[in-house]
């Protein structure tokens, strides 16, 4: 069973299921998509709702955006591409869960699938909850 049809028994959100075909379409068994090969720009209605972190140089320094689509930075109120995720993210779940995924897709090269709902800007006035569906896919940057 591929990671994709994993993905399919968990979830019927097209987005998520369209994002996991495309950049594993071409994926030998084993293997990771490799980013440069990866063009966003061929599925124009996911771009918007993506984002990619630079791991290229660790987790040391935090969790660098290579890049932001335009509702996750609508989300964020600012373009975050560029900036380091802990310095943008004010979700209630920062360090139990969402950065212990990030962890694990890096340091276990695992895809991580998650379904939760995120308290954000907690005590502002302008805080919200969302229900926010991820799917983190480890990819290569040499081939």
């Amino acid at each position: 069973m591929t990671f994709c049809d994993k993905i399919r028994d968990l979830t019927d959100n097209k987005l998520i299921l369209n994002f996991c075909d495309f950049v594993l379409e071409d994926v030998k068994a084993g293997s990771f998509p490799d980013y440069n090969k990866i063009n966003l720009m061929t599925v124009p209605k996911l771009v918007p709702n993506i984002y990619v972190i630079d791991f290229r140089k660790g987790v040391e320094n935090g969790l660098l955006m290579k890049f932001s689509g335009t509702k996750i930075d609508k989300h964020f109120g600012q373009n975050i591409q560029g900036k380091y995720l802990e310095e943008t993210y004010t979700g209630d779940d920062k360090k139990e869960i969402l950065f212990e995924l990030y962890r694990i897709c890096f340091f276990d090269k695992k895809p991580i699938f998650a379904n939760r709902v995120v308290h954000y800007d907690e005590g502002k006035t302008n805080a919200r909850y969302r229900l926010s569906t991820l799917l983190f896919l480890p990819c290569s940057s040499d081939g």
